[in-house]
């Protein structure tokens, strides 16, 4: 015989979590890079080597950060 509980009521719940991979959200790989502007992954190391644009290392892995993402955005946006 199996025991049933009940739910506890809304205002008692916990909070969900935040999903484990919500903090790989916030960083970007070279080619997610390239994918978001439309150009050549070749492209977005270039301006990774002339530290145009910042990264992350973390071990061997080397990752952009979405703000950083966003800042070079705003930065080289050109109003026509």
């Amino acid at each position: 015989m199996s025991i049933r509980r009940k739910s506890p009521p809304p205002s008692q719940s916990t909070p969900p979590s935040s999903p484990p991979g919500n903090r790989q959200a916030n960083f970007l790989t070279a080619p997610d890079v390239a994918r978001r502007w439309n150009m050549s992954e070749r492209h977005v190391r270039r301006l990774i080597a002339s530290k145009e644009l910042p990264t992350h290392k973390f071990g061997k892995a080397v990752r952009i950060a979405l703000s950083d993402v966003l800042v070079f955005e705003a930065r080289s946006r050109s109003d026509l």
